[in-house]
């Protein structure tokens, strides 16, 4: 598949709707799929699991739209973030959010790469990487993923709970994977595969492993494990310092991302 193909480029608003489509039938999860707009929450106090995202407003309705959705997190101090992905209308919408009173954070770079004829690149000395398939795997995985980004330790207990059987078992329709380096856990990804298109998610490395190779190694498992199972492309938003290192793997910018955050704390 090209990377400039305009399906693959909505596939970053498919793919951010599928996380919460995946939700919807678990008993912690409120998920409300309307005709233009997806969005829930998942009884997490984390922002980055509980929003709204894919929305399909007219510029005479979004005004009203978003303070419907907006008014669930307010009235019950939910954090939440709005992703506003390539094939978002109004074309003002990341604009209408601020001035909703949700707080812009930086846009990230959608970037893409095309998985036919690409081979990965040999990993770095000391650096080998796994498939996560069981339950004690997967929690040094999010040990690493909650370090990585800083997210609470308290809450991992009741995250593993949640999405443990996302990842591993029958149930499961994502997949994580974990490098080590010298035989010591430091970095993880997920990789979810949608149509042919592996989104790459949560890639994490603990912050004294960083710069040793295992954030690339982790995204090329991930990677490579989708293209063995069929998928023509990949997917990812990257911040400002993991950009280079997903250039280097092949990925270019196709679109923009921008990310919109509310605490409701007040």
């Amino acid at each position: 598949m090209d990377i400039a193909d305009p399906a693959l480029v909505e596939m970053f608003d498919r793919q951010s709707a599928a996380f919460f489509l995946a939700a919807r039938d678990r008993p912690w999860a409120d998920v409300r799929v309307d005709d233009d707009v997806i969005w829930g929450t998942t009884g997490l106090p984390l922002a980055n699991f509980n929003g709204a995202t894919r929305a399909r407003f007219t510029e005479a309705t979004a005004d009203d739209r978003i303070e419907t959705v907006l008014r669930r997190f307010r009235d019950e101090k939910i954090p939440m973030v709005w992703w506003v992905g390539p094939t978002a209308t109004p074309a003002d919408l990341a604009d209408r959010l601020v001035a909703h009173g949700l707080a812009r954070e930086e846009a990230a770079p959608g970037m893409a790469v095309s998985l036919d004829g690409w081979s990965p690149p040999v990993p770095r000395d000391g650096i080998t990487t796994e498939l996560v398939r069981d339950d004690a795997s997967f929690h040094v995985a999010m040990e690493i993923m909650f370090d990585g980004f800083e997210m609470p330790r308290a809450i991992l207990p009741a995250f593993e709970e949640r999405y443990a059987d996302f990842c591993i078992g029958q149930r499961a329709i994502q997949r994580v994977f974990l490098a080590r380096l010298n035989r010591r856990p430091v970095a993880t990804s997920l990789g979810f595969v949608l149509d042919g298109v592996v989104g790459i998610y949560n890639v994490a490395t603990l912050p004294d492993a960083r710069r040793a190779g295992a954030g690339m190694a982790v995204t090329v498992a991930a990677m490579a494990d989708a293209q063995a199972r069929g998928a023509r492309s990949a997917i990812l938003e990257s911040s400002p310092m993991a950009r280079p290192m997903y250039e280097r793997i092949g990925f270019r910018q196709v679109c923009e991302v921008t990310v919109l955050s509310g605490a409701f704390d007040d």
